[in-house]
């Protein structure tokens, strides 16, 4: 008698696993989207570019002969080979605008250097954040991707910047808030305090920057144009008025940091329709409407632009009516200082109050000039109240000489 085989006994039909494809990181997906237009452009074949010469009147066979052939022919490769090249210069800019996890790390240090500095007052801190802020990178790849007619490239860097923005602002405003102590520097105010000049700046700054990723001759110059143009100190003072809840420092800063983001944005797009970064080169219905594209958004940023300088003119007459009470200030104190030398000196302005902080050297048997004459002085003369916070230090004849 046979026994059936027991469904545990039964012969084991397991096949070989497949391996699973792992899934491409986005960046490298995003990437591969331009990859796959350079794929495309290489299948242009010479045939082609024959064909779209003669419907565009450029080439006829029987009236051009075999000399206009090798004369196509030669266009052909020297096009295909400028072609690369764009295709090189679009793919570098759109990597800088795509927020990867060097992004994100970059921003993060940039932007604990630069609130640092600001918090500090030290110029010096200040422009090493400058060096290492990516902010520009999505700037530029926005310019790119609406000449090139990528919707996935504008949509892409516009996320990237709004997400970063997010980021400075919410570890600055904690920062401010939470941090005791700090106080509104003079570094902050001039982030605070925008002219017109910051136009001109952030504009030729934008065409330094998109010149320098077209041509690698120069690619060292964008180090200088992250320093000129610097998005990082002005996002950070919005978050750091935030903090404080100061917004007039806040609105102030705004206002720099959407000039040079409309400025950068403007002038790389001017730069990339004269060098036509687009990507076929020698179709003349497709630069048309990369034409049409760029003509639409310089339009739209000139009258940005335009907009943002009524502020601007605003705070630049405060700027300048600050260095004039500055300077009544300390043309004040020098007068009264008739012994003594001054070792610190901080002003703080606003509308109706002007704060003065003064630090005072004296020696030993020095006396001080009467603090409520010049208090009262400074009031007539600057037509607002004036509070002097004022602080003596005694020396000895030796250390006061040293």
């Amino acid at each position: 008698m046979n026994d059936k085989p027991k469904p545990s006994d039964s012969p084991r039909n397991d096949k070989p696993k497949q391996p699973v494809p792992e899934k491409p990181a986005k960046k490298e997906e995003f990437m591969d989207s331009v990859k796959d237009e350079m794929k495309k452009e290489k299948k242009q074949g010479f045939f082609s570019f024959i064909g779209l010469q003669m419907k565009q009147g450029e080439f006829a066979p029987l009236r051009d002969g075999i000399g206009g052939i090798v004369d196509q022919y030669r266009s052909f490769k020297e096009i295909k080979e400028e072609t690369r090249l764009k295709f090189d210069t679009y793919e570098c800019v759109v990597e800088g605008a795509h927020d990867s996890i060097e992004y994100y790390i970059l921003l993060i240090l940039s932007c604990l250097i630069a609130a640092m500095g600001l918090f500090a007052n030290s110029t010096a801190v200040i422009i090493g954040a400058m060096l290492v802020a990516p902010l520009m990178g999505p700037v530029l790849g926005f310019s790119a991707g609406l000449l090139w007619g990528s919707r996935k490239v504008i949509l892409k860097s516009v996320f990237t910047l709004f997400k970063g923005i997010i980021i400075v602002l919410a570890i600055t405003s904690a920062l401010a808030y939470f941090i005791p102590g700090i106080t509104v520097t003079s570094e902050m105010q001039s982030r605070s305090l925008p002219s017109i000049f910051d136009i001109i700046i952030a504009l030729a700054s934008g065409a330094v920057g998109a010149y320098a990723y077209a041509n690698k001759k120069i690619t060292n110059a964008i180090s200088g144009v992250a320093i000129s143009v610097a998005l990082m100190p002005p996002l950070c003072t919005i978050g750091i008025g935030f903090g404080f809840g100061n917004l007039s420092l806040a609105w102030g800063a705004f206002i720099l940091f959407a000039v040079n983001i409309v400025g950068i944005s403007l002038a790389a797009l001017i730069v990339f329709q004269l060098i036509r970064l687009h990507p076929h080169a020698y179709d003349e219905e497709e630069f048309q409407k990369a034409r049409k594209r760029a003509a639409g958004q310089i339009i739209i940023s000139t009258l940005l632009l335009v907009a943002l300088s009524v502020p601007l003119v605003y705070f630049m007459s405060l700027s300048f009516e600050r260095e004039k009470e500055k300077s009544v200030i300390e043309f004040t104190i020098d007068t009264y200082m008739t012994s003594g030398r001054i070792y610190d000196l901080n002003m703080k302005f606003s509308k109706l109050t002007n704060h003065i902080d003064l630090v005072v050297l004296l020696k030993k048997n020095d006396t001080m000039f009467n603090p409520a004459n010049m208090t009262a002085e400074l009031e007539t003369k600057l037509k607002k109240k004036v509070i002097l916070e004022l602080y003596t230090i005694h020396l000895t004849e030796e250390t006061f000489t040293n």
